[in-house]
């Protein structure tokens, strides 16, 4: 992954060692356990891993208590998974009814602006679901 501009996706703390031993640079882990661990949290930033996405209000008050200084994507449920071969299903992203809660609450965290990313699964075959993932982030924020 050097050189390169993936991420690495973890759910577990003991993957963000991992991935640093493989020689992963920090700011390219994502802690993205969609219930993360205050201890976690914490292990992610003292390595220098500063953007663990969350997809609910009580996520969003987590991450700031622990560490106010990281600026968390907002995570929002794609409307189509584009046939993924490995759907979330509703584990993954804020569904359209969480929206507002969760952009509210991020809102009130911020000193900045708000991002907001989406994952529609793996190995989607329809290229239009990003499209929609697109239109419902813009409609999100």
């Amino acid at each position: 992954m050097k050189g390169r501009k993936e991420r690495a996706l973890i759910v577990l703390a003991a993957e963000i060692e991992a991935v640093l031993a493989l020689g992963v640079s920090p700011d390219r882990i994502v802690y993205a356990n969609p219930c993360k661990v205050e201890a976690h949290i914490g292990m992610q930033l003292s390595v220098g891993s500063t953007s663990p996405p969350s997809d609910s209000r009580e996520e969003v008050e987590k991450i700031m208590k622990v560490a106010p200084q990281m600026f968390p994507p907002n995570s929002l449920k794609a409307p189509d998974d584009g046939g993924a071969r490995c759907p979330l299903g509703p584990k993954c992203g804020a569904l359209p009814e969480e929206v507002t809660p969760l952009l509210q609450a991020a809102h009130a965290a911020s000193s900045g602006g708000i991002r907001v990313s989406f994952h529609v699964g793996g190995g989607a075959t329809h290229s239009a679901c990003l499209q929609g993932a697109i239109a419902a982030c813009q409609g999100g924020v």
